[in-house]
């Protein structure tokens, strides 16, 4: 027997005891309810016997189970009091009697033996062998859990797992969709709700969701506030946006665009430069434009749609972002919801398809724009004649100087006058998911350490060198010092690991921990804790107000230079140039960026997207290339309504009046 299944006995007993005290007292045959002292006594008596015997009875049983998992008999009697949690928010009389609860490690307490399997997927390109981790071990020893960690192959072998009824106690990078979060979730329940464990096992997360209050509201599963996905947290303001060549700009004499109008009249200049105006560029021509309709990360009309007022981040997306076929919010130029639902089935959309076609016919944009896939449209940034891009995918490779590009902030527009960012997303998925173990207390508090602000930087970035709280187990750590493997070398010190050159550091993440988290995590004080800990003394964390003070205070004392750097920042610890275009621009997260629909609804809308998405895609293409005129959108929209668009957007709707009733 289990000590849990002993402390149930104890309570049984003990509440067995307690009504038979009750019924006793309350007995009324007639006779004179009147009870004398002596009575009273010899009840008491009888009742502090019988209660002597039912605890040592319920002792021993408890001793038995400790006995079976190897805990000592001085370890149960701890059981028998106590005080409340230190950490988290567990009464002592509903605590579990193997778990630590005066600290966040270690978890387990010391002689239980507490198995959890754990299934790891590592993805494509990355070290191949999940089980070789320093983490493992320090699991192990450090938190006192008994981890049976196995690699995942691939994801027929990760559906196979729900399909057997074998899912693991644990999983780590497994790519677990909104529409399984609800079906083996919500539906089946072979995934874990940790919303029911969050008061009293993690601290760390409910700090997260109060620190990002429409967190919990992106992740919310169902209607009774289930939550299965583990945040993917991003730094807040961090801003995925395009780019322009200033390099070709300068050369040509030409202002950073404000407005579309601007942004079209510098495309039309750069297709009639003379290309012989570069000196030492061996290029045929200049592309104004870069990349392509159906290029992967590459359609480059994400400038359009939030100059149009389009709450949807359009850069690195696809053929969907020129069709209109991403569902968003429309917003108005006072920053107020229009609607939610697809832009194609939207009021602009003429206006949408007349620009692109304009830009088509005006060979503004590659001759293959229709063919090009994603490699190519990285070949051409890496040419270096592309003079405005959606992505800096390849420009690391081109001739230009790496300043050259900067980072372009939203235009405005005859629509909108006050245009905004879609964030990238702080809301991803993290890979990180629970499946229905016996233990999900100790899961709960796994996973709680890795939002920890004292533990998360070693989930993230591995061991320290010489830290006594983590060790090493030999694998590679972090150290302070200079890099002699910078090229060139900066003799600055810093945070980087032994033997590896710093354009290494991601992939050398990545394999210490083989999870998402390589991208993950990240948090406003994030860098400046993992240097504390790593330099072995405090830095001050900067706030959020005291960054986007100084990057606004640059800003605003040479517009030219830093509308669209990275030099605004001039900032210590890496933060992402991307920053500061949502600063600037006031940038806004997209609702619904993780979509969790009931299973009538989500197959739904898959029959929908079925019969939508290829129809979209092919007549947004006409449009643009003028092979169906414009004159005919109207016609076109009557198509796809009378295809069911309506009731997909009805269905997108109620998600987002749930998604703002969660978010109050």
């Amino acid at each position: 027997m289990s000590l849990v299944k002993a402390k149930h006995l104890i309570a049984g007993l003990l509440a067995a005891l307690m009504l038979l005290t009750l019924f006793a007292g309350c007995s009324n045959t007639g006779a004179d309810t009147t009870t004398t002292a002596a009575t009273t006594a010899a009840a008491t008596t009888a009742a502090a016997t019988t209660a002597a015997a039912t605890t040592a009875a319920a002792t021993s049983a408890s001793t038995r189970a400790a006995n079976d998992i190897g805990v000592s008999t001085a370890t149960t009697a701890a059981m028998v009091t106590g005080e409340d949690s230190k950490y988290g928010n567990v009464a002592f009389a509903d605590q579990l009697e193997y778990i630590n609860y005066d600290s966040p490690v270690p978890i387990v307490k010391e002689g239980y033996d507490i198995p959890l399997n754990y299934g790891v997927m590592m993805e494509t390109g990355f070290p191949n062998n999940a089980t070789d981790c320093w983490l493992w071990d320090w699991a192990r020893d450090g938190l006192n859990l008994d981890l049976h960690v196995e690699q995942i192959l691939d994801t027929e072998k990760f559906n196979l797992l729900f399909a057997s009824n074998q899912v693991p106690d644990l999983m780590y990078d497994v790519p677990v969709s909104t529409t399984m979060v609800v079906n083996y979730g919500v539906v089946e329940g072979m995934l874990t709700d940790y919303s029911k464990y969050l008061d009293g096992y993690m601290p760390a997360m409910i700090q997260v969701f109060e620190r990002y209050p429409d967190c919990r509201a992106m992740y919310t599963a169902g209607s009774e506030g289930q939550l299965y996905d583990f945040p993917r947290i991003l730094t807040p303001a961090t801003i995925v946006g395009s780019h322009y060549n200033k390099y070709i700009l300068d050369t040509l004499g030409l202002p950073v665009p404000t407005t579309i109008d601007e942004f079209e009249a510098n495309a039309i200049a750069m297709r009639d430069a003379d290309p012989a105006q570069f000196e030492g560029m061996d290029w045929d021509d200049i592309i104004p434009i870069g990349g392509g309709y159906n290029s992967e990360w590459a359609c480059p009309m994400g400038v359009l749609t939030e100059a149009m007022g389009y709450l949807v981040r359009g850069y690195w997306k696809g053929w969907n972002i020129g069709a209109g076929y991403k569902h968003c919010l429309r917003l108005n130029d006072d920053g107020s919801d229009n609607r939610y639902g697809f832009p194609c089935n939207d009021d602009l959309y003429y206006d949408f398809m007349t620009i692109q076609n304009r830009w088509y016919e005006e060979e503004l944009f590659s001759p293959d724009y229709f063919t090009m896939d994603g490699a190519e449209a990285r070949a051409h940034n890496a040419n270096g004649n592309v003079g405005w891009a959606n992505t800096s995918e390849g420009w690391g490779s081109s001739p230009l100087p790496r300043d050259s590009y900067r980072i372009l902030a939203p235009l405005k527009s005859q629509w909108m006058n006050n245009p905004v960012s879609a964030c990238y997303p702080i809301y991803g998925n993290s890979g990180m998911y629970i499946g229905p173990t016996e233990y999900p207390e100790v899961c709960c508090r796994w996973f709680d350490l890795h939002y920890n602000t004292e533990w998360d930087y070693y989930f993230k970035w591995g061991p320290i060198e010489g830290d006594p709280k983590v060790d090493d187990y030999g694998y590679v750590r972090q150290v302070w010092g200079v890099n002699p493997l910078r090229d060139p070398p900066t003799g600055l010190e810093e945070c980087y690991y032994p033997g590896y050159a710093p354009k290494d550091d991601y992939r050398n993440t990545a394999s210490l921990v083989p999870t998402y988290n390589d991208q993950a995590l990240l948090d406003w004080d994030f860098y400046a804790r993992r240097t504390s800990a790593v330099k072995g003394e405090y830095v001050e964390p900067d706030t959020p107000e005291i960054i986007k003070a100084r990057a606004r205070e640059n800003y605003e004392s040479d517009p030219v230079t830093f509308a669209s750097s990275a030099d605004c920042l001039g900032i210590d610890w890496p933060y992402s140039y991307w920053e500061a275009r949502g600063w600037f621009a006031g940038g806004r997260y997209e609702p619904l960026n993780r979509l969790y629909l009931n299973p009538d609804d989500n197959q739904t809308v898959a029959d929908l997207d079925a019969v939508l998405s290829p129809y979209i895609q092919e007549q947004a293409a006409l449009f643009i290339s003028g092979r169906r005129p414009l004159s005919e959108i109207t016609n076109f929209q009557e198509e796809i309504r009378s295809m069911g668009i309506g009731e997909y957007e009805e269905i997108l709707q109620t998600a987002y009046a749930n998604y703002l009733a969660a978010l109050g």
